[in-house]
């Protein structure tokens, strides 16, 4: 019975972290929509607030991103051995619907079983969420390491 309860941890985790990404979408959407309806009738918001709009929504477009990333991954540090520097660049080009479109290796770790299993989380992955608007397409650099995904 215990491996079940440690099973089930995971999983209310991962739903409590789902929960806090749907609030703060919420909330970054309720403050565009504020400022958008103080611009006035104009098609958008400019200057200033459209880019501290922006940056707020591609920087939680970014938290989705690696958590979806992460959920995909799998990698058991004792496959890096006693090599704890190792890390594996990736760069994808995500299109507007989310779709991934491009993945490349900007650097390879060294171990095979580490550039795999990124690569494989990263494809596992696609499509991810629409970008935010005002985003035809995105380009974002990931690191993975042993001990994780930074």
């Amino acid at each position: 019975m215990p491996a079940k309860t440690s099973e089930n941890k995971p999983d209310k985790a991962d739903d409590s972290l789902a929960d806090a990404l749907e609030r703060v979408k919420k909330r970054v959407a309720d403050q565009q929509n504020q400022k958008q309806a103080s611009s006035g009738s104009g098609g958008g918001v400019s200057g200033a607030k459209g880019g501290t709009g922006s940056s707020q929504a591609i920087d939680l477009y970014n938290l989705e991103l690696m958590y979806r990333i992460r959920q995909n991954w799998v990698f058991n540090e004792k496959l890096a051995g006693k090599e704890n520097n190792l890390e594996v660049r990736l760069v994808i080009k995500i299109l507007r619907n989310g779709e991934i479109r491009d993945i490349w290796f900007e650097t390879r770790s060294g171990n095979s079983y580490l550039d795999e299993s990124a690569l494989k989380a990263v494809k596992k992955s696609n499509p991810l969420s629409a970008l935010p608007p005002g985003y035809s397409s995105y380009d974002v650099g990931l690191i993975f390491t042993p001990s994780g995904l930074q």
